[in-house]
């Protein structure tokens, strides 16, 4: 157990590297799939949308 708190404490830039890309590609490829495509157009409207 000491040895992994060792390789995270040494790694631990790396670690959060990796983290943050892997989430940023996971919510890319969420965000464009073809699936989304109506309802991320639809967020584009809505600064032209009157209040109610």
């Amino acid at each position: 157990m000491s040895a992994l708190v060792d390789f995270v404490a040494n790694n631990s830039t790396l670690i959060g590297l990796i983290g943050f890309f892997l989430a940023f590609v996971l919510i890319a490829a969420i965000t464009y799939r073809p699936a989304n495509k109506a309802r991320i157009e639809s967020y584009g409207h809505i600064p032209f949308k009157e209040r109610e």
